[in-house]
């Protein structure tokens, strides 16, 4: 669900490839740039198919928690069975975290280089803070930092007071608690492509 959602790096990916490989989420902001009754229809039609497979989604996993079978946000479920893996474990872990390193830390690292050379392909250690002066220094990006801080910082605190409201009615709701439950987990399950 959360990857048929994905929008950023389909984007970004999608759009550079030729030819380019719209997915569900590109084609309705796509749609939507466009304008227009039809177009906006359509990215609408998508819209609910998106919603659909989040409704599905969450029908299932609420199914399967109920058996028992697996995890759900709640921590409802089995508990962690751990595996012995013998000798296999040193492998594994050398792979994992070689995993880790070439999928995150160096690509990390690539965009930091890049970021800190005076010109793309320059010279590997020819650093230059100037690029990250200019960026900080425009009137736009400190506004937007500002905007960031001061709308995550309220989200954030709108976040905790619903949790404990949500936690204090689903002690008292009794039989009307998975109720509670599914009205807590919906916002998760929900496409944000769908919300916007």
């Amino acid at each position: 669900l959360a990857t048929s959602a994905a929008f950023g790096v389909p984007y970004i990916l999608g759009t550079a490839a030729t030819p380019p490989v719209p997915v569900l989420t590109t084609r309705i902001y796509a749609l939507l740039q466009v304008g227009g009754d039809a177009t906006t229809a359509g990215a609408m039609g998508l819209g609910t198919m998106l919603l659909s497979l989040a409704a599905l989604a969450q029908w299932t996993s609420l199914k399967f928690g109920e058996r028992g079978r697996v995890k759900l946000l709640s921590g409802k479920g089995v508990a962690d069975r751990p595996i012995a893996l013998g000798r296999m474990g040193s492998g594994l872990a050398v792979f994992a975290w070689g995993l880790v390193g070439g999928l995150v830390v160096l690509p990390l690292v690539a965009v930091f280089l890049a970021s800190v050379q005076e010109r793309p392909g320059g010279p590997l250690f020819d650093w230059t803070f100037v690029h990250w002066a200019s960026v900080l220094g425009a009137s736009r990006v400190q506004s937007a930092v500002l905007w960031s801080v001061t709308l995550s910082t309220a989200a954030a605190i709108l976040a905790c007071g619903f949790g404990l409201f949500s936690a204090v009615l689903r002690h008292r709701a009794g039989r009307w608690g998975g109720l509670v439950d599914t009205m807590v987990t919906w916002p998760y399950a929900v496409p944000g492509t769908v919300l916007a």
